[in-house]
Order: structure tokens, then sequence, then C-alpha cells
């Protein structure tokens, strides 16, 4: 304190790509809900872009917790509990094996 240097020993930036995919999960996170099509669109993107994402986001689909019609996402009551989960499709940094992220469950 008072050597006239900052308290942070390292840094991370923030590209785009992480402010892209930090307002999805956001939005997932805070309404249970995201509209891809408009956030892509704010970003310059498109929502093809998201498909290896949408792609490991199927099993949560088919098991009736998650729904994706006309370019949104949104998390189904059954869902819920695992939030965490779903947002960490999206995640480029999450790495369960490192343990880098605490687990959902």
């Amino acid at each position: 304190m008072g050597e006239g240097r900052l308290p942070v020993a390292r840094g991370v930036k923030v590209t785009d790509e992480d402010s892209f995919r930090r307002q999805i999960i956001e939005r997932l996170m805070c309404d249970m809900s995201v509209d891809l099509e408009a956030g892509c669109s704010r970003h310059n993107r498109q929502v093809s872009g998201l498909t290896p994402c949408l792609q490991r986001l199927e099993p949560f689909c088919e098991d009736g917790l998650l729904a994706f019609r006309d370019g949104k996402l949104q998390v189904l009551v059954a869902g819920r509990l695992l939030v965490r989960s779903i947002c960490a499709q999206f995640d480029r940094h999450f790495d369960l094996a490192s343990g880098r992220h605490a687990k959902a469950l």
C-alpha cells in the first residue's frame, strides 16, 4: 500500500468474443432466456457461429430442460438447477478437467 503500484499481479484482456459470450451467459443466468439472433446482431455475428454450442445443448433440449425456438434459448423450469451447466456450453474458457471452475452438481 502506498507504493505507487496497482495491486494487481496479473490480468486478463477481455476480447470481443469474450464480451459476446458473456452477454449470452449473463442473460441465461439472469433471465433464464436469451435471444441469440438479437445478441448476434448486436455483436455483428451469425447464429450459425454458435452451432457447436447449440449441438452440445441438444441433450438438454431432449431432456426437457431447455427450449430453442425462433433463435431464442429458454431454460425451462426443470432445467433451472442446471443453468450453470447449460451456460458452460458457451464459455470457451471452461475446462472442468482442470478444476478451473466449480462443478454445477
